[in-house]
């Protein structure tokens, strides 16, 4: 081996280790379907089918999968509402419906989104990043942490335009931001508190209780909802109810002001014991 053809082998090697070549994790056919001319409709459905089946807010799945024709009927469904190019000679735009579902699925197939295993006599159906070992984990990582810039960014924004704002002011201007900052990203949270301007004493501040009562009422509905969501023993205590709910935990001693408050948690963990669904009604609470 020439000397210069030793020197670029040893130069891609650590361009390999530094930087690993994609399709060793990705099959290779894998953006085939975004390169077609229904590319975009292909984008939505993976999003649907993501959303649906195998997306962090779905339903936990089976153990196994799922059956072929569960997924041909969600991508069937799915066709009704997208207008697509005639992709082969195959197929035309009166080609039915289910024939039209089966192919699309086989193609996501053979692009890699989608695998089929045989379990048994049946075909069961699960999806590439699903099933890599460790990419699933790199996939969910890498949302959180542009999830978590983004909050931040956010945060900062509303900070830079506000000098004067307390703490509680920017919570107020940001409600959304807020929530997910103090539930994923609590320590950085109390770092930027501590760099507003505190909020002015008064000595004849008044609380609306009654407002207060509902909107924490509200939010503990909210909230038990995405618990049983996301637990897999569907388990909603009074603690996760503190973590969901930011300020939850100090007003748990000033309950006999706020009655709907404390229905909703009675009501919450109530329901699990009993059986019964998450879906509180604070309405008529007393």
């Amino acid at each position: 081996m020439a000397v210069h053809d030793l020197t670029d082998h040893i130069r891609q090697e650590k361009v390999a280790e530094r930087f690993p070549r994609l399709f060793t994790r990705l099959p290779d056919r894998l953006f085939a379907p975004l390169a077609s001319p229904n590319r975009l409709q292909y984008w939505t459905l993976l999003c649907v089918l993501h959303a649906k089946r195998f997306g962090p807010e779905a339903p936990l799945p089976p153990s196994s999968g799922f059956l072929m024709r569960e997924i041909t009927a969600d991508i069937a469904e799915e066709l009704q509402y997208q207008d697509w190019a005639p992709d082969g000679d195959d197929v035309t735009l009166a080609t039915p419906l289910a024939i039209r579902a089966n192919m699309v699925f086989s193609r996501l197939k053979e692009a890699g989104w989608i695998r089929v295993d045989r379990v048994g006599v049946r075909e069961m159906v699960t999806t590439t990043l699903r099933t890599e070992i460790g990419l699933a984990d790199a996939w969910h990582g890498a949302r959180f942490t542009q999830a978590m810039r983004r909050a931040r960014a956010d945060w900062a924004a509303i900070a830079a335009r506000n000098p004067h704002a307390t703490y509680t002011d920017i919570r107020r201007m940001a409600p959304a931001t807020f929530a997910w900052l103090y539930r994923n990203d609590r320590a950085w949270l109390e770092v930027q508190a501590k760099r507003q301007p505190p909020a002015p004493k008064s000595n004849h501040s008044r609380v609306d209780w009654d407002a207060r009562d509902r909107d924490y009422a509200s939010q503990i509905a909210e909230a038990c909802l995405l618990i049983a969501a996301k637990t897999a023993t569907k388990r909603v205590t009074i603690g996760a109810l503190c973590q969901a709910v930011p300020d939850l935990k100090p007003l748990l001693s000033k309950l006999d002001r706020m009655p709907l408050t404390g229905a909703a948690l009675r009501q919450a963990t109530r329901r699990r014991r009993t059986g019964e669904g998450h879906q509180l009604d604070i309405t008529n609470s007393p």
